[in-house]
Order: structure tokens, then C-alpha cells, then sequence
């Protein structure tokens, strides 16, 4: 709403302008953080999901059965379209991470010598996926309980705690890791969202970490509260 502020005398005597007495002041209601009520938008099928992520303008899930969805997106309605099945057989990996204009996956530890290895996918923005192009046949990646993607990079966290970051080159060669520090353990959810990580604890706090594409990390801060209720958050647009 709008709310007008009169000028009704100045004190020295000066006359005032009539038609500048009055200004107006645009007042919008908000929410505090972690406050906003939420509005369900999508209920997806298929079963317990392995991952659940954004890739170019729709959202897609790897379930446990092995089993891609894909949910399209619109703009002009802000809704999602039913999920389809596009592709099965994927139950081999425990990890599908989008990255440019592929997926890259690992191979879970169920596959015996095959464990952490990485395997890189050509996916059109429609779900289109084509045959593997490129593969990481060692098992370094499997000692990570958490893979995010991040201004070209890839940052991988140690259960223990310690994120270590993997520069990605446009031929998709990894380069070698640099610590981000210690103390990622407590989160139990990371999440890339612009320039910044958001960091949700087990009590529910989300905490905002700037972070440079070169690895530099800032002094966090408090945006949220409550989050603890929810299993995946995917940051979807602004």
C-alpha cells in the first residue's frame, strides 16, 4: 500500500510548495527468513529418490529402482508437467550430478571394483541423454559422502568433514583438489545457489556461505530457520 508523508510547516518560516508537501511511500508486506509459506507445486513418483535435481529449465529424479523422470518446467504457468520415465538402468550409480551440457555419475559401492568411479553423459536440455563419452576409471571419488557442483568446479566433502575442490576444465579433465577447510560435516544439506553455498544444519538453520570460484570462502550468515523438515531442497530460479 501506499503511505503519504505531509510536510505541514517548517520551522524557520519558509513557505512550502503545496504540490511537494506530500511524498509517498510504497510499503510491501514480507515474510521473516524461513517464515514464507510454502505451496506445494510438483509430487513426484517413482519411489525413494537417489537424486533430485535442476538441469537447464526442468527437474529431474534418479530413484533407487533405477528409473530417470523427467518433470518439465513451465514459465508462462509457473507449474511442472506430469513425470515421465526417460531412461532405466541407472540403479549402477549412487550419484548423478549435472554439469554444463552432461551428467556426470558414480558408480555406487555395490559394483564391486567399479567403486567411485565417474562416468560422463551428453544430456540435451530436454532429457535427451546419449551414450557415455568420457569416464574417470579410479576410485578416488568414492571416499566422498557429498559431490556439489559449483562454478566449475566439483566440491567434495570427506565424511569427516573437509571440502576439497576439483577444478573442471571445458574438456572435462578434473585438476587437483584444494581444502576448502574443515567443519562441512555439520551440514546436511549443501546447495549452490548463485554465489554462495546455502548450508542447512540439523537443527534446520541455513546458513549462507559467499564462496569464490577460486575457492575463497566468507564469513557465513543466518537466511533461515525450519528447513529440517524437508529431505532435498533444490534451488529452482531466484
Amino acid at each position: 500500500y501506499l503511505l503519504p508523508v505531509s510536510i505541514t510547516g517548517v520551522s524557520d518560516g519558509t513557505a512550502k510548495n503545496p504540490t511537494l508537501s506530500t511524498a509517498y511511500f510504497l510499503i510491501t508486506g514480507s515474510y521473516e527468513p524461513g517464515n514464507v509459506p510454502t505451496e506445494k507445486v510438483l509430487q513426484l513418483e517413482g519411489g525413494n529418490q537417489r537424486s533430485i535435481f535442476k538441469y537447464y529449465n526442468n527437474l529431474f529424479t534418479h530413484s533407487e529402482a533405477g528409473e530417470i523422470r523427467s518433470y518439465p518446467y513451465s514459465e508462462d504457468e509457473d507449474k511442472f508437467g506430469s513425470g515421465g520415465v526417460i531412461s532405466t538402468g541407472w540403479d549402477t550409480y549412487d550419484l548423478v550430478v549435472p554439469y554444463l551440457d552432461r551428467w556426470i555419475v558414480r558408480w555406487g559401492p555395490w559394483t564391486g571394483g567399479n567403486n567411485g568411479y565417474l562416468n560422463s553423459y551428453p544430456v540435451s536440455p530436454e532429457g535427451n541423454i546419449s551414450p557415455v563419452v568420457a569416464g574417470w576409471f579410479n576410485s578416488r571419488f568414492q571416499v566422498f559422502d557429498l559431490i556439489v557442483p559449483y562454478q566449475g568446479n566439483f566440491l567434495c566433502r570427506f565424511p569427516a568433514g573437509e571440502i576439497r575442490r576439483y577444478p573442471f576444465s571445458s574438456s572435462y579433465i578434473f585438476s587437483a583438489g584444494v581444502s576448502l577447510g574443515t567443519g562441512w560435516q555439520n551440514f546436511t544439506q549443501i546447495l549452490p545457489y548463485k554465489n554462495t553455498l546455502l548450508c542447512i544444519d540439523a537443527a534446520g538453520n541455513m546458513w549462507e556461505y559467499p564462496v569464490t570460484p577460486d575457492g575463497v570462502v566468507s564469513p557465513r550468515r543466518q537466511v533461515g530457520s525450519g528447513w529440517d523438515i524437508y529431505r532435498k531442497v533444490i534451488p529452482f530460479g531466484d
